[in-house]
């Protein structure tokens, strides 16, 4: 647990104006750790201690101190009662925090199983959390420095070589397009420009190569005309096409006819690796284990149950097929509806069945899973028939009309005002709801 000291006034004489100090202590000993809980817990708690203000906030993080402080500013931007943290928070210092992981955890589990030994400490739950927090970073390093290989010419000189095309695929919410992020931050020194496109579909792809004319000085509503002007162009550049998710479709009308520069696909559909002239990858999902342990955490089963339920946990998770998107919705379903985690495959199965008579093409089987588990939390909230569940379904309602990037990340953290202000809307637009 925790402990924090302070709040404590430091005068004129250490910062430019009198500010709150409040330090933060945890056990986070690699060789006396007992404390059972892992990296997530510790934010928990940080946000739990933490004093909601309007005043700036600088944390100044050491060691583990600083994932810890990262972990608790991700959790405090999707949790209402601690967004004012998050808000207020403008400057984040960071003494020898181990972002990448790497040798750091290794090193420290060797010392302290010595220590542990001599003194019959249990295991250093937080430690393991960093190194499985490490193994991931790893596994998306190595994807990005594969990426990176691939599109970068040994020899820039030699003219005539093809356009290097990239192929990111896999399952929704694996990361594809965050990757995709990650290369052009790290390429951008390497390229006279860095583009991107939605092309998920023909509408949301005119809007972005509309949006690249513009940025080529050459504003043009036609997508084939803001193709030619990449063609056109002498530098070298890389394009970002992402959503490319349509088995059907054609893609090959994105991409410039051009010899050089490079362009970085991602899919949901394996078989568009077909596009690839210099590599293709496919993007796993989590074990197992990580699986079930989304699963009990977002039916927030207390932790002390977590043993007995981990059987009939496992079960769910191999029903769903270790998709992230399910597993979440399916835990939060389990604890808004007091469903028992054993009787949550029958309800499942039951939304699967239905949904598999009219799922499209790209959804069976790889999406029904996800389909199925917002369908079994969509009857939840029918059957609550209170004003607070029929604005959420209302809401649910409009967003499904929307595109994505169109919808505002506030509107989901107070959907009552926002299905009030959609009704309303819709209203003076004179459109009648289904």
């Amino acid at each position: 647990m925790p402990r924090i000291r302070g709040p404590m006034n430091v005068g004129s004489g250490s910062v430019p104006k009198p500010a709150r100090v409040m330090l933060l202590s945890y056990n986070s000993s690699p060789a006396i750790c007992s404390s059972g809980i892992d990296l997530d817990d510790h934010a928990k708690n940080l946000l739990h201690w933490g004093v909601p203000s309007r005043r700036p906030l600088v944390f100044i993080c050491h060691s583990l101190g600083g994932l810890v402080v990262k972990q608790a500013l991700i959790e405090a931007t999707a949790n209402s009662t601690s967004a004012s943290i998050a808000e207020a928070t403008c400057l984040l210092v960071f003494v020898a925090t181990p972002h990448q992981g790497g040798d750091y955890a290794s090193a420290g589990d060797v010392m302290a199983k010595a220590v542990r030994v001599s003194l019959r400490k249990p295991s250093n739950d937080l430690l393991r959390s960093l190194k499985h927090k490490s193994d991931e970073a790893t596994s998306c390093s190595t994807v990005i420095e594969q990426i990176k290989e691939a599109l970068l010419p040994s020899d820039k000189s030699v003219s005539g070589h093809p356009q290097r095309r990239f192929v990111i695929t896999g399952l929704g919410g694996q990361g594809k397009s965050e990757i995709c992020l990650r290369v052009a931050d790290l390429l951008r020194d390497e390229f006279w420009g860095v583009f991107c496109a939605d092309i998920s579909t023909i509408s949301t792809a005119a809007t972005g190569f509309r949006a690249i004319s513009e940025m080529l000085g050459a504003p043009t509503e036609s997508t084939q005309d803001a193709c030619r002007l990449l063609s056109n162009a002498r530098e070298d550049w890389l394009l970002i096409l992402d959503n490319a998710d349509d088995p059907e479709f054609d893609y090959q009308r994105y991409f410039p006819s051009v010899t050089r520069s490079a362009v970085i696909m991602t899919s949901r559909v394996r078989e568009c690796k077909r596009y690839n002239t210099v590599g293709f990858i496919e993007l796993g999902g989590l074990d197992e284990d990580d699986c079930v342990t989304i699963l009990l955490r977002a039916a927030e089963t207390p932790r002390e149950s977590w043993l007995a339920n981990r059987a009939e946990a496992r079960e769910i998770v191999r029903e769903l097929g270790l998709h992230t998107l399910a597993l979440i919705q399916a835990g939060t379903y389990i604890c808004q509806s007091q469903c028992p985690i054993g009787d949550y495959i029958q309800q499942y199965q039951r939304e699967c069945e239905r949904l598999l008579k009219f799922s499209p093409k790209q959804a069976q089987p790889r999406y029904c899973n996800v389909y199925a588990t917002f369908e079994a939390s969509t009857h939840y909230l029918q059957s609550l028939k209170s004003e607070v569940a029929h604005n959420a379904l209302d809401f649910l309602g409009i967003l499904s009309l929307l595109h994505y990037g169109d919808i505002l990340y506030r509107f989901l953290k107070m959907p009552g005002w926002a299905a009030r202000k959609s009704e309303e809307f819709i209203e003076k637009k004179q459109i009648s709801r289904p």
